[in-house]
């Protein structure tokens, strides 16, 4: 898997100009260099080493810099995902996602995490719980098993609460259950999320919530 990065670089100019007593003009121009940064998510992820050209980028990029990261995936592995989605949220720049055809799994629950974000008419959004398997003795296999479904829950919580509810949270975890949407009832959950964000921050600045207490679960007790 080729995860090309593309990066342009644009200066952008601003001036200020009045007159004088002599009626000579002054102006001050400054200029400044914008880094814009495209990082591709278009085919499978298949393993951390997918996002090795995106870790550097959204590292290196600074506040001042722009990121669009485009977004046409059925998905793949988790632990790159992981290692994306720990990059993004370091990132000092502004991250606009741009998805458009499916945007599945994995790359759904990237989506779910973006702050920004388009999205093309008749996208297609599926989040569903991970698969996978062990190696070992039965007694292993088990106690992996285990261990996996209690992380994958937490994780997808953490991103995926509040486009999903608890009650779809809990279906897609105990009956393997997908969950399809359209690019509008995505954007619709995504806005019930922000919004729920949005009441959380308040609660905190209120001292009505502390804000060690802000997890997965109160955005779907708040809904």
């Amino acid at each position: 898997h080729n995860n090309p990065l593309a990066r342009t670089f644009s200066t952008r100019f601003g001036n200020t100009a009045g007159l004088t007593q002599d009626d000579e003009f002054s102006v001050n121009v400054y200029s400044k260099q914008i880094n814009v940064f495209s990082i591709y998510i278009d085919s499978e992820i298949v393993s951390p080493q997918d996002f090795r050209g995106a870790v550097q980028v959204l590292s290196m990029a600074s506040e001042n810099d722009e990121v669009n990261v485009y977004l046409n995936s059925n998905g793949g592995s988790v632990d790159g995902g992981m290692s994306f989605l720990h990059a993004a949220n370091d990132c000092k720049a502004e991250i606009t996602y741009h998805g458009s055809g499916t945007i599945a799994s994995m790359a759904a629950i990237i989506l779910c995490s973006a702050e920004r974000f388009t999205l093309s008419p008749h996208s297609a959004i599926m989040l569903h719980t991970a698969s996978g398997g062990a190696f070992g003795t039965m007694k292993n296999a088990e106690r992996y098993a285990a261990f996996n479904r209690k992380s994958m829950e937490a994780f997808c919580s953490f991103h995926c609460a509040g486009v999903l509810t608890r009650d779809e949270l809990k279906r897609m975890y105990d009956n393997n259950e997908e969950f399809w949407f359209t690019s509008d009832e995505f954007t619709s959950r995504w806005q019930r999320k922000q919004d729920c964000k949005d009441m959380l921050f308040d609660m905190v600045e209120l001292g009505e919530l502390d804000p060690q207490q802000v997890k997965a679960d109160v955005y779907t007790e708040i809904m």
